[in-house]
C-alpha cells in the first residue's frame, strides 16, 4: 500500500465509514479490509469499535493540535492571550467539517448509541482540564473571580461555540471563516472575562 502505518490506515478508513454508513452501520470487518488488515489484526489497535471511534476522534484533536498544550501559557503570555490561543484552536477544530460531522453523528445515533457523547467528552478531556487548570490559576492569582474552575471552563466553552455548532448541525448557514471564529473567540472571551473581574 503505502508507508502509512496501519494504525493510521485504520483510523483513516475509520473515519470514511463513520461518515458515509454512521456509527451504528459501520462494520469492523469492512474498515479492516478497506485499510489493508485482517480482521483478526484490527484487535491488536482496538479492542472494539467504540475503541475506535474514541481513537478516531482522539487521533482528530492531536492532529488539530487541541491538546493540553493548547491552554498551557507560553513563557511569558498573559491569561487572556492563553485563552484566546486555546479558544481559536478549539473553534477551529469544532468548526471544521471533521468537529461538524461528528458532532451530526454523535447528535443522530446518540439515543441508540449514548455511549457516543461520553466517548467524545473522553477525546476532549485533557484540553478541558489544562482550561480548568488555567482558570484555577487565574483564581489563585486575583485575576479572576470564579467560584468553580470546572463550571466556569464549560460556560466558556459553550459561551464561544454553542450557537455556531447549534448553526453548523442544522446546516442552514456554512461554518464560520477563520475571521469569523476569531470575532466568536474575542466576543466570548471579553463577555467571561468581563463576568469574571474582581470586584
Amino acid at each position: 500500500m503505502t508507508d502509512i502505518s496501519p494504525r493510521e490506515r485504520l483510523l483513516d478508513e475509520a473515519v470514511k465509514a463513520f461518515r458515509t454508513e454512521g456509527y451504528g452501520a459501520a462494520n469492523l470487518g469492512r474498515i479492516a479490509r478497506a485499510a489493508g488488515i485482517s480482521k483478526s489484526t484490527i484487535y491488536k489497535f482496538v479492542d472494539s469499535k467504540a475503541d475506535l471511534f474514541a481513537q478516531v476522534v482522539e487521533d482528530g484533536m492531536r492532529r488539530n493540535n487541541l491538546t493540553a498544550l493548547a491552554a498551557t501559557p507560553e513563557p511569558g503570555e498573559d491569561l487572556q492571550t492563553t485563552l484566546r490561543r486555546a479558544l481559536l484552536t478549539m473553534t477551529a477544530l469544532a468548526l471544521s467539517p471533521d468537529g461538524l460531522a461528528s458532532d451530526r453523528l454523535i447528535s443522530r445515533e446518540r439515543q441508540q448509541f449514548p455511549e457516543l457523547a461520553a466517548l467524545h467528552d473522553r477525546a476532549l478531556a485533557p484540553f478541558l482540564q489544562s482550561l480548568v487548570e488555567l482558570l484555577a490559576a487565574g483564581r489563585d492569582a486575583g485575576s479572576l473571580a470564579i467560584a468553580d474552575p470546572q463550571w466556569a471552563a464549560i460556560r466558556l466553552v459553550d459561551l464561544t461555540l454553542a450557537e455556531a455548532r447549534r448553526q453548523g448541525l442544522s446546516g442552514r448557514d456554512p461554518a464560520p471563516e477563520p475571521a469569523q471564529q476569531a470575532k466568536l473567540v474575542d466576543d466570548a472571551l471579553e463577555l467571561f472575562l468581563k463576568g469574571a473581574e474582581p470586584r
